[in-house]
This record gives structure tokens, sequence and C-alpha cells, in this order.
């Protein structure tokens, strides 16, 4: 794992966004797996995390 810093110039071009969960589902054949449906406003984007053991779909 880096313990490198970004500069401020790097910083300003981050761009954050907050989403809702619109849709969860265990991807097949995974144990770990949940391919998620993120409503981020303008657009909805599909995510595949290894949050199965944290989150219940």
């Amino acid at each position: 794992m880096s313990t490198e810093t970004i500069t401020r110039a790097e910083f300003e071009k981050v761009v954050l966004k907050v989403g809702k969960v619109i849709h969860a589902e265990r991807v097949q054949g995974s144990k770990k797996l949940l391919r998620l449906i993120v409503d981020v406003g303008d657009e909805r984007r599909q995510i595949i995390t290894g949050a199965c053991g944290v989150l219940q779909a």
C-alpha cells in the first residue's frame, strides 16, 4: 500500500459522488461478490464488490 500524498491540484480533480443502491444481488457462482446498481443522480452504475461478508443482498 502506497503512502504517497497528492498535491492540492491533483485533489481538486477528484470527483466524489454519493449514490443510492437501488438493487443488489449475489453474483452467480461466487460466495463473496455482490452486483450493485447504484443511482448517482444523473446516471445509474453497475458496481461489482466483494462486500458480501459485510452486506446482505
